[in-house]
């Protein structure tokens, strides 16, 4: 996290631009979003020994999507992309859990009376 404040948030140089009709402030310099990738990285390792502990590839196939849909170049296309990267990374990490307190036998999800 703090790598990725300094690279992206406390160094940045943001300038106007406009994207698909719309105004959007974008880095002057941009970078690979190297803070992200490493996040992204460890969270498909980590999903690697769940899958092998559990037998359960959701959380790996969510974040393989992340990493492929986040790599899509954005020159000419919709952000639509990315965005729906981060909607099925999140929504793994959700059935993830979800599907850990099932294991340990957690009802938190069981919303039978």
């Amino acid at each position: 996290m703090v790598l990725g404040f300094i690279k992206e948030v406390a160094t940045a140089e943001i300038i106007p631009a406009t994207r698909w009709g719309m105004l959007n402030y974008v880095h002057a310099h941009p970078s690979i979003p190297v803070a992200a990738i490493l996040v992204n990285l460890f969270v498909i390792i980590v999903a690697v020994f769940i899958w092998r502990a559990t037998g359960w590839p959701g959380l790996f196939i969510t974040s393989i999507l992340m990493f492929v849909l986040a790599a899509v170049p954005s020159k000419g296309l919709p952000p639509i992309l990315g965005n729906a990267g981060e909607i099925i990374f999140i929504y793994g990490f959700i059935l993830a859990e979800k599907r850990l307190s099932q294991l340990r036998g957690n009802t938190l999800y069981d919303v039978t009376p």
